[in-house]
C-alpha cells in the first residue's frame, strides 16, 4: 500500500492568499489505485475527500498482484505520467489527463522478486529498483512505443531506495 501527492493547489474558494489546497493523492490499495481529491470544508472544519475515481487495468493483470511503490512526472499541463510497480516486478503506467482521467498506457517486467523503488528522470527515462538486487535504467522507444532496458547493475541484496543527488546524478 502507498500513498503519492500528485498534485496541490490553491483553493480559490478562499482567495488569491488563502491557506488551504485542493491536493490530488495517489492512493494504493492491493491491487486497487485510486485517484483522490481532497478539499478544506469550512462547513466541516476539516479537510475531506470531495473526489474519488478509479484506475483501470488491462483485463486479467491484477491476479497475484499487489502495488508496491507509485511514482509520477508532470508531461504537460495538465497532465502526469503515473508509475505503479508490483511485488513481481512488473510496471504499470498511466497517463492523469484530465480530459481522459486515468488511462492506462503501458506495462512492462522490470525485474524479478518486486519493483520496489522507481525513480523518473524524465518521463521517457526511469530507474527502477529491484529485490533481485538490480538496478536498471529504462528509456522509452517510440519505434516499438515501449520502455526498453538502456543499462542495469546487479548487486547482492534488495534495492530499495534510489535518491537523485543532483539534476544529472541518481
Amino acid at each position: 500500500d502507498s500513498c503519492h501527492i500528485l498534485n496541490v493547489i490553491p483553493d480559490p474558494n478562499f482567495g488569491q492568499n488563502g491557506k488551504h489546497n485542493i491536493y490530488k493523492i495517489l492512493i494504493s490499495y492491493q491491487f486497487n489505485l485510486y485517484l483522490w481529491t481532497i478539499q478544506y470544508s469550512v462547513k466541516n472544519m476539516e479537510y475531506i475527500l470531495c473526489q474519488q475515481s478509479k484506475f483501470q487495468f488491462p483485463p486479467n493483470r491484477t491476479a497475484n498482484r499487489i502495488l508496491t511503490h507509485l511514482e509520477s512526472i508532470p508531461s504537460s499541463k495538465d497532465d502526469h505520467v503515473i508509475a505503479a510497480t508490483t511485488n513481481i516486478g512488473e510496471v504499470y503506467l498511466f497517463s492523469s489527463n484530465s480530459s481522459s482521467i486515468n488511462v492506462f498506457a503501458n506495462s512492462f517486467q522490470a525485474c524479478s522478486r518486486g519493483a520496489n523503488i522507481l525513480l523518473f528522470i524524465d518521463t521517457n527515462n526511469m530507474i527502477i529498483g529491484g529485490g533481485d538486487g538490480t538496478i536498471k535504467h529504462f528509456q522509452f522507444n517510440i519505434k516499438i512505443d515501449s520502455f526498453q532496458l538502456i543499462r542495469g547493475i546487479q548487486l547482492k541484496s534488495s534495492i530499495n531506495t534510489l535518491q537523485r543527488l543532483s539534476s544529472n546524478i541518481i
